[in-house]
């Protein structure tokens, strides 16, 4: 789907076909957005975090819209500002749609994703602030002239050295610059 038109077309055909034939359901299907996020308890994580407790239990729950889970998000990134180097981040509708599938994708076992965008788009950002959502930590590589593969080996030894630890997001970049 290459633009706008292209989107309608296929979104109306797409409802169309489940009011006929899922009718009783078809509300709930087509709510827009589907957000399923399980820091919903976020200040209750918090507080068992802060308390000792080791595994708190996380249900991934429908947080319905995108009112509801900024406030959550702007905590956390306050927060992520205050213990690590700071991001200027703007939560808009899409990126914090990013954010929250991201975050799921990062708290499945053997979770992974192949973010692909335009340099300055936030991939990083976005990456970096769900792995701290997660509670994972970010093992970064960056591409730049004169890497190579025994360099690549030795950042993958000091990775798999973070894994047996904790949790950790495995952040892969090219060096090239990207528009500010």
């Amino acid at each position: 789907m290459s633009g706008d038109e292209d989107k309608a077309f296929v979104t109306g055909k797409v409802e169309e076909t489940i009011k006929a034939q899922f009718s009783d359901v078809a509300e709930t299907a087509l709510a827009d957005p589907i957000l399923f996020a399980d820091f919903a308890q976020y200040h209750k994580i918090e507080e068992e975090r802060n308390a000792g407790t080791v595994d708190t239990l996380r249900l991934y729950e429908d947080v319905k819209d995108f009112g509801f889970v900024k406030p959550i998000l702007e905590e956390v990134l306050e927060k992520y500002n205050f213990e690590k180097k700071a991001m200027n981040l703007v939560l808009f509708d899409d990126c914090l749609g990013h954010l929250v599938r991201v975050h799921r994708l990062m708290r499945l076992k053997r979770g992974n994703a192949l973010l692909v965008g335009v340099g300055g788009s936030g991939k990083q950002s976005i990456t970096r602030l769900a792995a701290y959502t997660a509670e994972c930590d970010v093992f970064s590589i960056t591409l730049t002239r004169g890497y190579n593969e025994q360099l690549f080996k030795e950042d993958l030894k000091q990775l798999y050295g973070l894994l047996a630890v904790k949790p950790t997001a495995f952040l892969f970049t090219d060096g090239a610059p990207h528009a500010s």
